[in-house]
């Protein structure tokens, strides 16, 4: 995460003036070679597949591919490198900010885009393997069991496994990133996966040169052109939404032991603790709190964004910081499992 407190004045103010802006008037890049070489990547990826079919794209204030169009959204702040930069700084994370990324989020996405295409979801060997979406709510969250050899692992965090649509995206992006040879040897160990693979490659080969049910059409679906709320409010909604930020309860402790007094010297003391001995802690929360170790680094990683913020310190030896950090996340895991912010939302 960027130290805000290197930034020059003019990237300051910059950051200060964006934050007062409308989405829609937002000063985005339309070009972004990153983005046209991954959506180029695609269409080699479907056309290898026999697939004539391509997706449509536009920006928006997220990924997404909303019912019955074939299409999806991209997020905005893709088109502009300083609100890549603050998406990182404010929501800790940039998606698809490099290219291999980006490719896997457009393979998802154009999972969901080709089933509105070709209506394949009342298809019966979809429904048999994937399940009926039209029968199942799509979840606020889900709590994923990342080990699980039932689904593919595209995207992560478990992402198929929160409904049987994202399940089918995601065996559909797997499928198209991977020739049937690699992706038969690759999935051999997991027979579920392998008959949804094997599926995809069924129903497409089915579907692929029929007319479609739908006939094709370019609408977009909440272009950033039209959302007016302002930047700041874009990083407040994701946030609540996201439950990206510590409990109060944390945030109760963490400043009771943070003061900005000059005559203090450990500066930052509390962060460089952490930087140091990441791995220690981590397998210390993974031990005590029966925790695998990706569920301790999600734990851990809105801490950082506020003690990132301490300047000062209280605590006078590392032995106490450290102690302290381990205190600090016990609190934040009890009050994540209170909150239900051990879950995924969507």
């Amino acid at each position: 995460m960027q130290n805000l407190k290197k930034l020059s004045k003019l990237d300051k103010l910059e950051r200060q003036i964006l934050l007062q802006l409308p989405l829609s008037r937002l000063p985005l890049k339309r070009h972004n070679p990153l983005i046209e070489k991954a959506y180029a990547q695609l269409k080699k990826e479907l056309s290898r597949k026999g697939i004539h079919f391509v997706p449509h794209i536009w920006i928006s204030s997220e990924w997404f591919c909303p019912d019955g169009i074939p299409g999806f959204a991209i997020p905005f702040y893709l088109y502009h490198p300083t609100l890549q930069k603050m998406e990182k700084e404010k929501i800790g994370v940039v998606e698809g900010a490099n290219y291999s990324e980006l490719l896997k989020l457009m393979r998802h996405e154009t999972g969901h885009a080709f089933e509105n295409y070709y209506s394949t979801r009342k298809h019966p060997l979809r429904r048999k393997v994937f399940g009926c979406s039209q029968t199942k709510p799509y979840p606020a969250s889900y709590k994923p069991v990342l080990y699980s050899t039932q689904y593919v692992s595209h995207l992560g965090e478990g992402y198929a496994q929160s409904h049987p649509d994202e399940d089918f995206a995601e065996t559909f992006a797997a499928w198209l990133s991977m020739p049937k040879k690699v992706w038969s040897i690759k999935y051999r160990q997991k027979k579920v996966v392998l008959k949804k693979l094997e599926a995809i490659e069924n129903i497409v080969f089915e579907v692929k040169n029929r007319k479609q049910a739908n006939k094709k059409n370019n609408k977009t679906f909440e272009i950033i052109d039209k959302d007016h709320r302002l930047l700041k409010d874009y990083y407040s909604e994701k946030l609540k939404r996201q439950k990206l930020s510590t409990s109060l309860e944390t945030k109760k402790l963490i400043q009771s032991k943070g003061i900005l007094k000059n005559y203090v010297k450990n500066e930052k003391e509390i962060y460089r603790v952490l930087s140091r001995n990441r791995n220690k802690i981590l397998n210390e929360l993974s031990h005590n709190l029966g925790l695998y170790k990706y569920q301790a680094k999600k734990l851990i990683k809105p801490l950082e964004k506020d003690f990132k913020l301490i300047n000062k310190t209280l605590l006078a030896s590392e032995e106490d910081i450290y102690q302290f950090i381990l205190d600090t996340a016990v609190v934040e895991a009890l009050e994540s499992v209170r909150l239900k912010k051990d879950r995924v939302y969507l």
